[in-house]
């Protein structure tokens, strides 16, 4: 995108130049960073309802849902509330990615860089950070805060063995969902509006 700013001369030759004030440009910059802040908020606010969430739903009222007594009671359930929290959890990092790549495009734009050098460099940092938040903060949350207790493993109220083994879910479910949601998003749902396209 093009700078903005008022016109003034050069400070090289004294032909026309864009100019805007450091003041300007920091509280644009400053603007943006809060903006992306508020993001990483509510990605981690959403992640933070969906386990607990799960946790309301595998040890509390939730008894349709139970897991962890499952094999005693001979209840069996194809989606537990342990693996529908995973799947969830990847289908809101895949949802918070689509809506920051829009809102960052935006926010870089706000921040008006003079070079694409700058511009890129921005984009890439704002990207970066959101992203690590998005992608971990669940796989974080399980095994070094839920899964810190020393004492006992809470995570066998859900029917694993041990933490690591929920990590381990939840990592499979951020690899497997953004895949079939590409693929759904690429080529099924072109598919069906070809399909069902009126002729012209």
């Amino acid at each position: 995108p093009e700078y903005k700013g008022i016109d003034i001369p050069s400070y090289v030759d004294g032909s026309p130049m864009k100019y805007m004030s450091r003041r300007a440009l920091f509280f644009r910059r400053a603007f943006s960073t809060f903006i992306t802040f508020l993001c990483i908020c509510v990605v981690i606010c959403g992640s933070a309802t969906v386990c607990y969430l799960r946790a309301y739903y595998t040890r509390g009222a939730g008894a349709g849902w139970y897991d962890a007594e499952a094999e005693d009671s001979g209840r069996y359930y194809m989606l537990t509330a342990k693996t529908a929290a995973s799947i969830a959890n990847a289908v809101l990092v895949v949802i918070f990615s689509a809506l920051y790549g829009i809102i960052v495009v935006w926010l870089n734009n706000t921040e008006n860089w003079r070079t694409d050098a700058d511009y890129s460099n921005a984009y890439i940092a704002k990207h970066f950070v959101f992203m690590a938040f998005n992608s971990y903060v669940a796989l974080v949350y399980i095994a070094f805060i839920e899964g810190a207790n020393l004492v006992y493993d809470p995570c066998a109220l859900y029917g694993v063995t041990s933490c690591l083994d929920l990590v381990a879910e939840q990592l499979a479910s951020l690899l497997v969902v953004p895949i079939f949601v590409g693929q759904l998003t690429d080529n099924f749902i072109p598919w069906l509006s070809r399909k069902f396209a009126k002729p012209a």
